[in-house]
């Protein structure tokens, strides 16, 4: 992480979004459920380094803070969140890629928790932004960018494609973010944190955290979800979207991404508690 991108962290007010808040805190529960216990430890005390004047969020709910930023100019902000790898529609050339996208703002804070570099405070930065990104990196559409002559530039990860009226959302990178619906929930206020836990539980025994998946690379889930992005998210239809069958597709891959993403966070924390587990001082 250099200090450069902390700047730009600390003075924001535009915000920015990916998975909604519930499909992070789900994810997060689900890295919760297979962290050592040492990593538990470590990662859950970091976090009042950062909110010394108000009560600390839970580690599952620290997952969400990156999303809670704010920025007049948040365009190297927003491109932490995602990396749009590009593909033509219809043969129109893509544009240049961003220095600053969020493989590199994974790569760049998993650096810095491993090394062991920076201020507490710096470090507590790296880890909410790692715990966020690995999240938005199995979205689909935070890996693809469609470029056509009517977006020469790309369409954002579908932000440009508008839907049909809905009770989801207004376009198609949104109405991912909310699992097509299944991200979506009945206010409960008094007790969210069951809630996610309860998700978080059946999302698991749907797709259990398998050897098979633990996966540290984040450019092979980066090839998951661009591919994907392909397959199934620009693959809607009229016909698909007005039966139901989009919707379907949408909310289970959704669900499916979300369990591995929870999956691979833990993975990731477990080695770098491991690392620093090691590492004489």
């Amino acid at each position: 992480m250099k200090h450069g991108v902390l700047v730009i962290l600390l003075g924001m007010f535009t915000p920015v979004f990916a998975w909604n808040a519930e499909g992070h805190r789900i994810m997060t529960q689900i890295a919760y459920n297979h962290m050592t216990p040492t990593a538990k430890a470590r990662f859950q005390v970091a976090h009042p380094v950062l909110d010394k004047h108000k009560k600390p969020p839970s580690f599952v709910e620290a997952s969400v803070w990156f999303d809670t930023l704010r920025r007049k100019d948040a365009h190297t902000l927003r491109a932490m969140h995602y990396v749009d790898i590009p593909f033509s529609a219809d043969g129109t050339q893509a544009p240049k890629s961003k220095s600053m996208n969020g493989l590199v703002a994974f790569n760049q804070s998993r650096e810095l928790l491993l090394k062991n570099q920076g201020s507490s405070l710096e470090r507590v930065f790296a880890l909410r932004i790692l715990m966020h990104v690995v999240g938005d990196l199995h979205q689909p559409l935070h890996a693809a960018t469609r470029i056509s002559r009517t977006y020469p530039d790309g369409d954002a990860g579908g932000n440009a494609v508008r839907l049909p009226s809905n009770k989801i959302a207004k376009n198609l990178h949104a109405y991912w973010d909310r699992g097509g619906g299944a991200l979506l929930y009945a206010s409960d206020v008094r007790h969210p944190e069951i809630r996610v836990r309860r998700r978080a539980f059946d999302f698991e025994d749907a797709w259990p955290c398998k050897p098979e998946f633990v996966d540290k690379d984040p450019v092979h889930w980066l090839a998951e979800s661009h591919t994907l992005a392909i397959s199934e998210a620009y693959a809607i239809t009229h016909k698909n979207f007005s039966t139901g069958a989009y919707q379907k597709i949408v909310s289970h891959t959704s669900e499916k991404r979300l369990a591995l993403a929870g999956c691979r966070l833990a993975a990731v924390l477990n080695e770098i508690d491991a690392h620093l587990s090691c590492v004489v001082l």
